[in-house]
C-alpha cells in the first residue's frame, strides 16, 4: 500500500481526529442532495466525536 492510502486510513480511524467527522458529513450531504432528509437520514454515519461511528440499520422495512 502506497503511503498516502496509509496515511489516510490512519487519518480515518484515529478518533481524536477530525477527519472521520469530515468524511460522515461528505456522506450526509451527498445523501441530502439527492434525497429529501425524511429518506436520506436512514443512511447517514452517526456517532459522537471521539465515539464509534455506525449507521443506524431499520430492521422493520
Amino acid at each position: 500500500m502506497s503511503e498516502r492510502v496509509l496515511h489516510s486510513i490512519e487519518d480515518v480511524t484515529t478518533p481524536l481526529l477530525n477527519s472521520i467527522n469530515e468524511k460522515c458529513a461528505r456522506i450526509r450531504g451527498a445523501f441530502v442532495g439527492q434525497f429529501d432528509n425524511h429518506i436520506a437520514q436512514h443512511y447517514y454515519i452517526d456517532g459522537l466525536r471521539g465515539e464509534a461511528k455506525k449507521k443506524a440499520i431499520d430492521w422493520l422495512s
